[in-house]
C-alpha cells in the first residue's frame, strides 16, 4: 500500500482484505511509505491483519511503486491514471501475473485491452469476465484468475528449465564425443606407424583419423547453435570425412602411384587430420547454402 488518500482504491481494498481474515490465519498489508513519514494507514486491532510498515529510501514514491510492481506475485488494476497505465505496461511486458479490472474505466480499462494482445498466462474466459461488470462473484473471479495465471506460469518456468537442463545435456554429451573422436584422431598419427608398404592397418588408420576428426568438427559447429542434435550432425560430419578423405587420398595416389610401395601415412595424416576436421566444421554451412536458393542457378524465364 502506498496511499491512504479518499478516492484511492487502496484504503477500500486494504478494508476488504482486513475483514476477509482471521485471527487464525492472519494476513498481512506491507506499507511502503516514504522516509520520515508516518503512516495514514490503520488496520483493525483484532489480531486478524499485521501492518508492516517498510519506510522506502527515495523521495520518490514512484520508484518504489514500480520496484514493487516488478517484484509482486501479482497485479489488480482497478480505474487509476497515468501511473495504473504504467504498472499495467510493466506488469504486461514481464509477464506477472495480473487482472486488469475494465468495469470501472480508467487506464485499467485501456489495459485490459492491450493485454487481450498480449495475453501471456490469462486465459480467454478470464480475459472476457476482466472487461465485464462488476458483480457479486467478480472479486471472486479475479483472485481464481492470478492464482491460475501463477499456477500456469510456475509451470510453464519449469518445462522452459527441462527443456533447457535437456539441452544443456544433451550438448554436453555432444561435446564429449567430439573430445574423444579429436582424441581418436590424433592418436591415428601416433599409431600410424613410419613409412612402409600399406596394409590394411595403416589404410584404415589413414582412413579413420580424418573421418574421427570430421566428426568431432560437426559436433562442435552443431553445438554452437541454439537448435542442433550433435547425432545428426555426427553422421554428416561422417559423410563429409569420408568423401573428402577417399578424393584426397586418391588424388595422391593417382598423382604418386610410387606411393602403393612406401607410403609414408604419418605425414600424410598431419594433414588429411585437420581437414577432416575443418570439412566436418563446415559441411552443414555448404549443404545449407547448395539448398537456398542464393546457392542454387536462377532459371532464365521462359519467352
Amino acid at each position: 500500500m502506498f496511499s491512504a488518500r479518499h478516492g484511492y482504491a487502496e484504503p477500500a481494498i486494504a478494508e476488504g482484505y482486513a475483514q476477509a481474515c482471521r485471527p487464525n490465519a492472519p494476513g498481512r498489508i506491507v506499507l511502503r511509505s516514504l522516509r520520515h513519514r508516518a503512516s495514514e494507514f490503520t488496520v483493525p486491532d483484532n489480531g486478524a491483519v499485521i501492518l508492516d510498515v517498510e519506510p522506502d529510501s527515495s523521495d520518490m514514491w514512484e520508484i518504489s511503486f514500480y520496484r514493487s510492481i516488478l517484484n509482486a506475485d501479482g497485479v489488480v488494476l482497478i480505474g487509476g491514471g497515468r501511473t495504473t497505465k504504467i504498472a499495467g505496461i510493466i506488469g504486461v511486458a514481464s509477464g506477472i501475473p495480473i487482472a486488469p479490472v475494465a468495469a470501472f474505466g480508467g487506464e485499467a480499462a485501456h489495459v485490459w485491452g492491450e493485454l487481450d494482445k498480449s495475453r501471456n498466462d490469462v486465459l480467454q474466459d478470464e480475459l472476457a469476465k476482466f472487461g465485464g461488470p462488476w458483480r457479486s462473484n467478480s472479486a471472486q473471479n479475479v483472485a481464481a484468475s492470478l492464482l491460475g495465471q501463477m499456477l500456469r506460469r510456475e509451470e510453464r518456468h519449469r518445462s522452459e528449465f527441462l527443456q533447457s537442463s535437456a539441452f544443456a545435456r544433451n550438448t554436453g554429451v555432444g561435446l564429449a564425443v567430439a573430445t574423444v573422436a579429436l582424441l581418436a584422431a590424433l592418436a591415428s598419427i601416433i599409431l600410424i606407424g613410419d613409412a612402409g608398404k600399406p596394409d590394411t592397418r595403416m589404410m584404415a588408420l589413414l582412413l579413420m583419423g580424418p573421418m574421427l576428426a570430421a566428426i568431432a568438427g560437426a559436433i562442435v559447429r552443431d553445438s554452437l547453435q541454439s537448435d542442433h542434435g550433435w547425432l545428426k550432425a555426427a553422421v554428416h560430419g561422417f559423410s563429409a570425412g569420408t568423401v573428402t578423405v577417399l578424393l584426397y587420398v586418391a588424388a595422391q595416389l593417382l598423382a604418386m602411384p610410387e606411393q602403393l610401395n612406401q607410403l609414408d601415412a604419418r605425414r600424410l595424416l598431419f594433414f588429411v587430420v585437420p581437414l577432416g576436421f575443418s570439412t566436418g566444421f563446415t559441411f552443414d554451412l555448404l549443404f545449407d547454402r547448395l539448398r537456398s536458393e542464393q546457392g542454387l542457378p536462377q532459371a532464365s524465364p521462359e519467352k
